[in-house]
């Protein structure tokens, strides 16, 4: 495995440079981050996939390196990977989202279905408009947060909250530190974008055979991955037990075993299961095989 730290390229893409990774030969797949991350998230992904994949992993507009230009929406966070994808002559690829990431890679999907072959979704939904009274209350609570203790603080809670475990400490501090970067404005108009963003009603658009990874212990119900699992015209969903919404970096071996086991001809997860959902059982006493607290010191 190749344990430098992949450089930093950059791309103009609609008005604003896009800061990506590009490492590794193969077919290409396409990493996708969450809201206020960065690519520096998908560092077991990046170390780990691009044994087989090319591996581009960008940061979204106005996280991480690339360019704070507004306005900022769901669909045009779409467009411009697609854009990112045309410049790198990608083709046809496989897409990995984590989060709002998984919210883009969807988007992508539905406006250009003939160019994704295979779609993974971790730990998202088709819609994060706030219907129940609960949900309006996480995304009150959210805004209120950003205002009240600002996005280094909201960012150390939210880390908290995905890695409790004692052992975990140190990625619990490198993830609070790298994702506390992102500019208040940047953070609260993508969670704006993302809480009035839908395509419950196209999910039969997505044709492409997609993973749906979803964790036990996430801000989501697992109930709701199977509903949106059993929309989709090609899905298979596995539930992740005593996982958070971390999931990539939480079980890195475990996430990657399941991603690769979808990706590769003749996995155990790339022919439609009988059965839309599984259970994946993870050893929380055991520290993943890969290393993500040296990987992230290398961010």
């Amino acid at each position: 495995m190749n344990s430098e730290p992949a450089p930093i390229r950059q791309a103009l893409v609609n008005g604003a440079r896009l800061a990506y990774v590009d490492q590794g030969q193969g077919p290409p797949l396409l990493l996708i981050h969450g809201l206020g991350a960065s690519h520096g998230d998908w560092e077991a992904q990046i170390a780990h996939f691009s044994r087989i994949f090319r591996v581009i992993a960008p940061d979204l507009r106005g996280h991480g390196d690339s360019d704070d230009i507004g306005p900022y929406s769901v669909e045009r966070f779409a467009t411009d990977l697609l854009q990112l994808v045309e410049q790198l002559q990608l083709g046809s690829h496989a897409v990995v989202g984590h989060s709002l990431g998984g919210a883009v890679a969807m988007q992508m999907a539905i406006l250009r279905p003939e160019r994704i072959v295979k779609l993974v979704l971790s730990n998202t939904l088709p819609e994060f408009r706030p219907r129940t009274f609960k949900q309006r209350q996480m995304l009150w609570y959210r805004l209120l947060m950003v205002r009240l203790i600002g996005i280094p603080a909201l960012s150390r809670r939210t880390a908290a909250a995905m890695f409790p475990r004692p052992e975990q400490a140190e990625l619990r501090a490198q993830v609070a530190l790298r994702n506390g970067r992102v500019p208040k404005s940047v953070y609260l108009a993508s969670l704006r974008a993302l809480s009035g963003w839908s395509v419950q009603d196209k999910l039969q658009w997505l044709r492409m055979p997609t993973l749906v990874l979803a964790s036990e212990l996430d801000y989501f119900e697992p109930r709701l991955a199977q509903n949106f699992t059993e929309a989709l015209p090609d899905g298979r969903c596995r539930l992740f037990q005593a996982a958070h919404h971390g999931l990539p970096m939480e079980f890195p071996d475990e996430f990657n075993r399941a991603v690769m086991d979808f990706l590769m001809p003749g996995g155990a997860l790339s022919a439609k299961a009988e059965s839309t959902l599984s259970w994946l059982r993870v050893d929380t006493q055991a520290m993943p095989k890969i290393d993500v607290r040296e990987l992230l010191k290398k961010s």
